[in-house]
């Protein structure tokens, strides 16, 4: 009751529970040729694009169509990162049978994660972990079970913005609690941290779990 009152009724939930999806196919050859027709909201974060790369925040600023537009039509072959639950480098290096079957392919290793990944739960960025997400979260796995897509989409649009546990290898509280500059600048915007640790932090060598 007290995480509705301060989260839940601004989510906009429901008092039922959501009943989870089944995986399909978890081949990693399986649809890995086929083009991206579209792009999950949880899978294009505008601000998060710009700010990883600072040769598309020179040209095209803080336009959401324009950046959008680049990332399907070049981002995703490039390997760009553009959301912070997917980092197509890291998915390949951190799984072998991946990096085995599509090499350095960011494109096949992109329509991967959105046919089969998600409904797997595999883990596609040093920041966010679906399973441990879900697994560290009550409420979560409660309302979810073991659905990914919906876990990532309530994280992409609630949990970002509340101080969750995401996963082992960065811990909100503690890399805000570690740097002082970051949090004077940033506060409570939960968001800029994951985004700072990305972009510059683990470059840094920023302690953040």
């Amino acid at each position: 009751m007290k995480h509705y009152v301060n989260y839940g009724r601004k989510e906009g939930r429901k008092g039922t529970d959501l009943t989870p999806s089944t995986s399909g196919n978890t081949s990693p050859n399986n649809n890995n040729n086929k083009p991206s027709n579209s792009i999950p909201d949880y899978l294009f974060d505008a601000t998060v694009y710009s700010s990883m790369h600072s040769d598309l925040k020179k040209a095209f600023g803080t336009n959401e169509k324009l950046l959008k537009e680049h990332y399907i039509n070049y981002g995703i072959k490039e390997g760009r990162v553009a959301s912070i639950i997917f980092d197509a480098r890291y998915y390949l290096d951190y799984y072998s049978d991946l990096k085995k079957a599509f090499g350095n392919d960011y494109q096949k290793a992109y329509n991967h994660y959105v046919t089969i990944g998600v409904k797997e739960g595999r883990k596609a960025s040093p920041v966010f972990d679906v399973k441990s997400y879900l697994n560290n979260n009550a409420d979560l796995k409660k309302a979810y079970g073991n659905d990914y897509a919906k876990a990532l989409e309530h994280f992409v649009k609630y949990g970002i913005n509340e101080p969750r546990y995401t996963c082992s290898t960065f811990s909100l509280s503690k890399y805000k609690a570690n740097y002082k500059d970051l949090e004077k600048a940033y506060g409570t915007n939960y968001k800029q941290y994951y985004i700072h640790y990305l972009a510059y932090g683990k470059k840094e060598g920023r302690i953040a779990f």
